[in-house]
């Protein structure tokens, strides 16, 4: 596909966004983050609704902010409730919540290059982890064996509270797979190494996504 059609097609998907959710491959393309304002994020359509007892969430982010930031929030409807969110907390940490506990893990990475986010937690033991770039930090526990309620949404670069000290995401983001299962480490290390081998996320896949995208995001060609 040349660049002429590729980029019309990535205007297309964004005037049908305006009109709701768009369905398209996005192998080539990435959502842009423009600014920090208060309800710019992009709503993501999981592929089945079921009660979620495990998860594996990878994606890429790229951004320039050392400023607390959300990064995902996974929410019921109705009644409204944050069923898991992830969000960076200082320069060196990040924090995943499920249900009403939440665990922190101290990661020492970059700004202004791209990185590799995988967090997972299992409600058979309660175990969460967080991959960067492929490594490991210390395994951590939370609200074992408790289970997520159906009808959710997903909601990537939101802000997890109203809190002044979490500012939106404002940044690039891209490859976002999700799966209702945990990864081993090998499957984490071929996620972050080569996409084509593991793109098969069976509730949220780049290559097959349908994204709604709200306030300042924009989708620009890799």
């Amino acid at each position: 596909m040349d660049r002429t059609m590729h980029c019309a097609l990535v205007l297309l998907s964004i005037l049908g966004s305006l009109e709701g959710f768009v369905q398209r491959d996005m192998a080539k393309d990435v959502f842009v983050f423009q600014r920090d304002t208060k309800s710019t994020h992009v709503d993501l359509q999981l592929k089945k609704n079921a009660t979620l007892r495990s998860f594996t969430l990878c994606f890429r982010t790229y951004t320039d902010k050392a400023w607390p930031y959300g990064l995902f929030e996974l929410v019921t409807h109705p009644p409204f409730y944050s069923e898991i969110t992830g969000f960076k907390s200082s320069a060196t940490s990040y924090i995943l919540t499920v249900g009403a506990d939440r665990v922190e893990f101290n990661a020492q990475d970059k700004i202004n290059q791209w990185l590799n986010l995988c967090f997972s937690w299992e409600s058979a033991t309660g175990t969460a982890h967080l991959w960067v770039d492929g490594k490991r930090l210390p395994r951590l526990g939370l609200q074992r064996g408790y289970a997520m309620k159906r009808s959710v949404s997903f909601k990537l670069g939101k802000r997890r509270t109203s809190s002044p000290y979490i500012n939106q995401y404002v940044g690039e983001i891209s490859d976002v797979y999700m799966w209702d299962y945990v990864l081993s480490l090998e499957e984490i290390r071929q996620e972050r190494g080569a996409y084509s081998q593991l793109s098969t996320g069976n509730l949220l896949s780049w290559r097959d996504l349908t994204y709604d995208l709200v306030d300042d995001v924009v989708v620009e060609p890799v």
